[in-house]
């Protein structure tokens, strides 16, 4: 029927759209004019695009705010129609003002008025990519809240809340929740649990009105865990509410462990609460299929990732297997392989995971995720690798049997920066001695690319960069001596890490600090010819014993320790005239992670220098582990 009237409308003579969008200024005309255009328009993208270029949009957003009710409901009908003209008409009614003039005819006198406004806002809105923001009238929480507080119009009302709530502001969403919003949605939700009736469809809007203000940022969901709400005549809060529908139907089953899994994020819930949400999506998973147990999927990622007070065994075998299909499935949704990867990534280092998992063959589906089209997908895998990689054992199993050095190693090139923070925080972990990947991965160039990022502006890729060198040079072995040369001379070369120790970022002081003092360990006279000599690298490392961080001044009085063991590193340090007090304040005002190194510094250099030796003879403090570290040095 819509073709064809389409088709009839396309017959008629073309200058019958413009001459209606003329008589939209005689105000003697207006009425039966726009009245016409809105039922030219409807169902004929044609008629839409040609409506738009006849600069009929302005006039029509003039027309919402016009004293003539009949006028501004069907100005406002015809905006909402043109939201699904294609990208041109869509373009023109969002940068013309629409959005805030419909959103100012929610306070309408007349409520034929105000369900067209919404109506159409909602068409509006439903169409506006996720990207993009609004421009709302300044009272726009309160026109909503208003609107939802109309029993007449209560499944308008919802629908265009939902609408509304994921492209609004934060200080917006936080006005609704202290207009009474959420307290309405919790009292809705408090009396009754749905049915067949109606009212399952009234407390489904109002889960999912809670669930899209949940979904906004943290400060959001802290404002909806401090609203008191009542169930049964006594005192309770959004999650008690909430808990109540895990094991009703199964859209608001799901809606209540959606709310749930979001709330987790903000605040630690108990365990009992997250794991019978987990049973209650599990249980979906199983008996559902279609959107609600794609969805159940998502929200069981989601959880994994949120609360990490599940334990793997709480997961049935059949389900994990389900979502592990999921997890590498090209068409399954994103956020669903990014969030699930991530929970396994947050799950990898208990001590049960590796039981848990090993009929799943997690190997695969990490190793699909690392080649995954979608960033946000290869981004979560490199953390489950990394996540993976903390456990020994895990990287000699589950990581070498997936092969992951090659697809991590081409993540550290990846178009998005995102991944290749994550690739390189995997490879600073496989780079390490006990790593069987760590071989494979130097000779694909690993120490080059990761040497790059010495120079980046990310201070992330910089520290991953910084600490990857580190980690390859831990207890290097004798037979690997020439790799500390190559790090050394190559990658991380005197000026480079001179520049890298004054960092403005302190991780990334304190990695290059391990840097300088692995290298002391494996080879000390090429650390001493980096810095031009015992005196360069005193100059170099001194000053941050005057470090706020305790972690930065142990790091830099260990490669001191490392550099008295030298004779004429030794000597430098005994010359240098500032050494003595920055000692003292390093004894006296330190934590015990800074006295230890500073006293067996002290022991080292102390016989040949008069003044330290006087230092050394006093007790630094009582601390029993001090005192008895520097007996032993």
């Amino acid at each position: 029927g819509n073709r064809q009237r389409c088709s009839n409308n396309q017959r008629g003579p073309r200058m019958d759209l413009a001459a209606l969008v003329g008589q939209l200024v005689d105000r003697e005309q207006l009425g039966p004019a726009v009245s016409a255009i809105k039922r030219s328009v409807i169902g004929c993208r044609a008629r839409k695009v040609r409506l738009v270029d006849a600069g009929g949009v302005p006039l029509l957003v003039a027309i919402v705010h016009d004293s003539d009710p009949a006028a501004a409901a069907a100005a406002c009908a015809t905006l909402g129609s043109l939201a699904h003209g294609g990208a041109e008409a869509f373009r023109a009614i969002w940068g013309g003002g629409a959005v805030a003039a419909l959103g100012a005819q929610l306070g309408h006198p007349r409520p034929d008025v105000v369900a067209a406004a919404a109506h159409a806002l909602t068409s509006v809105l439903a169409a506006a990519p996720s990207a993009v923001s609004p421009v709302f009238p300044a009272d726009y929480p309160r026109l909503l809240a208003g609107l939802l507080a109309q029993p007449a119009a209560a499944a308008l009302s919802f629908e265009l809340f939902i609408a509304s709530v994921p492209l609004m502001s934060e200080a917006d969403c936080l006005t609704l929740v202290d207009l009474g919003v959420a307290a309405a949605l919790l009292q809705i939700l408090g009396e009754q649990v749905p049915g067949p009736a109606d009212g399952c469809a009234r407390t489904t809007a109002a889960l999912c009105s809670l669930v899209a203000l949940a979904s906004r940022r943290q400060a959001v969901c802290a404002r909806l865990l401090s609203v008191p709400a009542q169930l049964d005549g006594r005192p309770a809060d959004i999650v008690i509410v909430a808990k109540r529908f895990l094991s009703s139907t199964p859209q608001c089953s799901l809606l209540a462990a959606v709310l749930i899994t979001k709330l987790i994020g903000a605040r630690a819930i108990g365990e009992d609460i997250s794991t019978l949400t987990l049973q209650s999506l599990q249980t979906l998973v199983k008996s559902c299929q279609g959107p609600v147990r794609a969805r159940a999927v998502l929200a069981i990622g989601n959880l994994l990732h949120t609360c990490p007070s599940l334990q793997v065994e709480d997961i049935e075998s059949g389900v994990m297997n389900t979502l592990l299909i999921c997890a590498t499935a090209v068409d399954h949704d994103i956020d669903f392989r990014k969030h699930f990867l991530l929970g396994l990534a947050a799950m990898a280092s208990r001590p049960d995971f590796e039981l848990q998992m090993q009929d799943c063959d997690i190997a695969r589906h990490i190793a699909v995720g690392l080649s995954a089209a979608a960033a946000p997908v290869r981004r979560a895998a490199a953390l489950c690798v990394l996540g993976l990689s903390r456990s020994v054992k895990n990287i000699r199993t589950v990581l070498r049997e997936a092969a992951v050095a090659a697809p991590l190693f081409r993540l550290l090139d990846d178009t998005c920066l995102d991944v290749q923070e994550a690739a390189s925080a995997a490879v600073c972990n496989l780079l390490l001695e006990f790593s069987p990947v760590k071989k494979e991965l130097i000779q694909l160039g690993a120490l080059t690319k990761m040497s790059q990022f010495l120079l980046a502006d990310r201070p992330v890729l910089r520290l991953n960069g910084v600490w990857a060198l580190k980690n390859v040079l831990y207890e290097l072995p004798a037979a690997d001596a020439a790799i500390a040369a190559v790090v050394l001379r190559d990658h991380a070369p005197g000026p480079l890490l001179r520049q890298l120790l004054g960092d403005s970022q302190e991780c990334v002081q304190l990695q290059a600090l391990g840097l300088v003092r692995n290298a002391q360990c494996t080879c000390p006279q090429l650390v001493l010819a980096t810095f031009g000599g015992a005196d360069g690298l005193a100059a170099a490392v001194l000053p941050h014993l005057q470090a706020i961080s305790p972690h930065i001044r142990s790091e830099a009085l260990f490669v001191c320790v490392n550099l008295a063991q030298v004779a004429a590193g030794a000597c430098a340090l005994r010359d240098h005239p500032v050494l003595p007090l920055l000692l003292q304040s390093c004894l006296e005002d330190g934590p015990s992670l800074v006295r230890i190194p500073a006293i067996m510094l002290l022991r080292t250099i102390a016989p040949d220098s008069p003044a330290l030796a006087a230092m050394a003879a006093r007790p630094p403090d009582a601390c029993v582990d001090v005192r008895a570290l520097a007996a032993m040095s």
